[in-house]
Parts: C-alpha cells; sequence; structure tokens
C-alpha cells in the first residue's frame, strides 16, 4: 500500500501518467495537453462528480436529475461509463456495489477518474474554441 502512495506521491513520473491516461482511453493528443499544462498534479475525483459530469447530470435541473435517476437503466450506464474510462470489465465494476454509489470501489481509482475528466474537460473547451473559430469565418 505505501508503495502505490508513493506512485502517487508529487514525484509523478510523466511515463507513468502517460499510461495511466492511455489506460483510460484517452487520445494521446489531449493527454499531452493535461500534462504539459502542469494538471497531472495528485488530484482526485469522486465517482459521483466524475459521472455526474460525464453524464451531464451537472446540467439538469433537479426534475430532470430524478427523472434520469429513476430511470432503470441508469445505474447500467453509470457501470457501462466507469468500466469504459478505468478499463475495468462490466462485471467488475458492477461487484463494486449493486447501487450507483459503487461503495467497494478503490479510492485509488480516482486518481484515474481525475485524468479523464481534465481530459472531457480540455477536449470540451478545444471543441468550443474550435466551434468559435468557425462561427467567425
Amino acid at each position: 500500500m505505501r508503495f502505490r502512495a508513493l506512485l502517487i506521491s508529487k514525484s509523478f513520473d510523466r511515463r507513468l501518467i502517460e499510461k495511466t491516461i492511455e489506460m483510460a482511453g484517452i487520445n494521446q493528443k489531449y493527454a499531452s495537453l493535461i500534462i504539459d499544462d502542469n494538471k497531472y498534479t495528485p488530484s482526485r475525483v469522486t465517482h459521483a462528480y466524475f459521472l455526474d459530469y460525464a453524464l451531464g447530470l451537472d446540467s439538469l435541473t433537479s426534475e430532470e436529475i430524478k427523472l434520469r435517476l429513476s430511470n432503470n437503466s441508469f445505474f447500467t450506464e453509470c457501470a457501462r461509463t466507469l468500466s469504459q474510462v478505468l478499463g475495468f470489465g462490466y462485471r467488475t465494476v458492477i461487484n463494486w456495489g449493486y447501487d450507483i454509489r459503487f461503495h467497494k470501489m478503490s479510492q485509488e481509482y480516482e486518481y484515474f477518474l481525475y485524468y479523464a475528466l481534465e481530459a472531457i474537460k480540455t477536449r470540451q473547451a478545444l471543441y468550443n474554441k474550435s466551434m468559435n473559430v468557425a462561427a467567425y469565418r
């Protein structure tokens, strides 16, 4: 356990960070932007925060959120998203808990979710920037 804590310390190795981001299925273009922008400071994101952002719940009204959460396939959508981003099988993610709390998920994976979230935000910022440039042409 101490070895893992050392890996997640401020002395992150660039190759380790690149591999972590690659394992999350993130394009290397966006990965290098995150690393070069010094966003590789060890940070964590809970799975709930990540899923809120990745699934667009953060932009919904409370009524829309209630409707989305009551959907029978919402847990499946959450599990599949975590499975894809973290690189684990769907069944493995389901074994972390049979509700959206995923209480058996190791906290170490919160570092992976941080990088995935940063990549999503970076990609969205680049997309928005390119759309703004295209609008002015």
